[in-house]
């Protein structure tokens, strides 16, 4: 018997059916939001974790309270190789469109849509992206435009008795100038209590990225680690979207599960995704269920998830993650990738480089890299006969 509804959802940002271990981060999201409501200034939030980890889903969460709370807000996705500006100041023109309801606001909005006007943007059309540069000779001057901006959108929205939410993901695809230039914003509309913040989600990256823009970034930001789900939370993320469909699953099957994926959010969806298209049991799933598909999950994590990820690595790139998996234990070091390569630190250093900005790989701590994406070894382990 085949199953006609199937609960999981392995797709990136899509909403599980059940949302399990992140129970304290929502209510002090939610805890957040009201205290900006009612005037009480909060610290933008940095939500970072590895891939898969479920940063897009939370955000996505706490923007439904946002919603059912209106709240003034929106959501943007920075996309690698497409201007944030652009999207940044379309969303700009949201809010000033969103807060030009009362009479108060009328002069402040006034001074907002002027103050969009220094966004001089040139706009090109290539490569089925379109970009926008400002037409100024240096970025000061863009800190200074958007610090005006945040500052009178922040004042409109006092005066009317709003508040303004920024939701950004994959915020370290934002350039140096550019993220500098929010920081700034966003510290003066601190100081001046002004009801705008944000909430923000990106690779681990992102700490190293903020603080070497602006020390401060540090303490002016509340980061947050998203991680993997331990055994319990996991075990509800199995469990409570069949509940209703009368399934259970044995003990053992959901440690296997466990062991197999990690505890990753994504892994857990895609994995109990082809679980369920693979057997056709209706009302309890063993061990041997789960043993019986775990090939298929790893053929189709491996053809899809995992391979067009390492299809975007050059040839040299490919080389050096290799060498992190011969490291044998990770996080390793660079200086290890480089023995094993037979080349010297600072000729594979643009290679590191070049993979940290691509998202393959990530800045441990000083020295130290790792993959940005779990069980990313494993993968290569699979797919590449030499590594041991």
């Amino acid at each position: 018997m085949i199953r006609l509804i199937n609960p999981y959802t392995p797709r990136a940002g899509l909403m599980p059916t059940y949302l399990a271990g992140r129970e304290k981060l929502i209510k002090e999201a939610k805890e957040s939001i009201l205290s900006l409501k009612s005037g009480y200034p909060q610290r933008p939030t940095a939500y970072y974790g590895l891939r898969g980890v479920g940063k897009t889903v939370l955000l996505n969460t706490i923007e439904e309270f946002a919603l059912e709370n209106n709240i003034i807000y929106e959501h943007i996705e920075i996309i690698e190789k497409r201007d944030f500006l652009l999207q940044l100041t379309n969303i700009c023109r949201k809010f000033i469109s969103k807060l030009n309801k009362i009479e108060q606001t009328k002069s402040l909005i006034d001074k907002a849509l002027s103050a969009l006007e220094n966004f001089k943007l040139t706009y090109t059309i290539g490569d089925s992206s379109i970009s926008a540069e400002v037409n100024k000779k240096n970025f000061e001057l863009l800190s200074d435009d958007l610090t005006e901006l945040f500052v009178i959108m922040g004042n409109a929205a006092k005066k009317s008795g709003d508040c303004i939410i920024f939701f950004i993901d994959e915020i370290q695809y934002t350039k140096e100038e550019e993220l500098s230039s929010i920081i700034n914003a966003l510290h003066r509309t601190g100081q001046l209590r002004l009801p705008i913040t944000f909430f923000v989600a990106g690779l681990n990256k992102i700490l190293k990225q903020f603080s070497e823009i602006k020390t401060y970034s540090e303490r002016m930001f509340d980061f947050k680690e998203i991680t993997s789900l331990n055994y319990e939370e996991t075990k509800k993320a199995i469990t409570e979207p069949v509940k209703d469909l009368s399934v259970e699953y044995d003990e053992e099957a959901v440690k296997k599960i466990y062991d197999l994926t990690g505890g990753y959010p994504y892994f857990i969806q895609f994995f109990c995704d082809n679980l369920w298209r693979n057997i056709d049991k209706v009302n309890n799933i063993t061990i041997n269920d789960v043993n019986s598909t775990i090939d298929s999950y790893f053929k189709r994590l491996d053809e899809g998830f995992f391979k067009s990820r390492f299809d975007r690595c050059t040839d040299k790139e490919k080389e050096f993650i290799q060498a992190m998996v011969k490291c044998g234990e990770l996080p390793c070091t660079i200086n290890n990738v480089a023995k094993i390569l037979k080349k010297s630190v600072g000729s594979i250093s643009p290679i590191r480089a070049q993979l940290i900005n691509k998202g393959i790989i990530y800045s441990v701590k000083y020295g130290e890299i790792d993959f940005t994406v779990p069980q990313f070894d494993l993968f290569l382990r699979r797919v590449i006969k030499d590594i041991i």
